[in-house]
């Protein structure tokens, strides 16, 4: 399943099991207990994803946000956009050095971009300085993993 489309896919699996959860209440299969039952045991967990991709979104349209963009974490990015990286940084975390590097990457990705040696270069030794002020703060450098992300 394609990450653009994870939320409207929980969506629909959510009704669908709601509407069958439903016709079996009316039905008598289940009691009203049941019933209520089956379908707060999905609408916790439902909620639980909703509000988290909510938190994002509550931080990532603040109108100093809203430019934010890969460029600004590139070495000699301006004032602006240093600004943003320290505020995304600040909320989020450090981006880990493997992403930059493309040793790291989510199982949802979609992107199958060819770059230029150059381009790959430039992105290693990204990877590299923030592997080195990772080192240099005393903070534990991430190993490549897709924990915690939308599959």
């Amino acid at each position: 399943m394609s990450s653009t489309y994870a939320i409207a896919e929980l969506i629909v699996e959510f009704d669908f099991y709601v509407r069958v959860v439903k016709t079996l209440g009316r039905k008598a299969i289940f009691s009203d207990k049941q019933e209520h039952d089956a379908i707060r045991q999905f609408t916790r967990p439902m909620r639980a994803a909703f509000e988290e991709f909510i938190r994002f979104e509550t931080w990532l349209t603040k109108p100093e946000l809203l430019p934010l963009c890969r460029n600004d974490f590139l070495p000699g990015a301006d004032a602006e956009a240093q600004r943003r990286v320290a505020a995304v940084t600040g909320i989020f975390g450090a981006v880990p050095p493997g992403i930059y590097a493309a040793q790291q990457v989510s199982r949802h990705s979609q992107r199958r971009v060819s770059i230029s040696d150059t381009e790959k270069a430039m992105l290693e030794r990204v990877a590299a300085e923030l592997a080195a002020i990772h080192r240099e703060s005393g903070a534990a450098v991430s190993e490549p993993t897709d924990d915690g992300l939308v599959d």
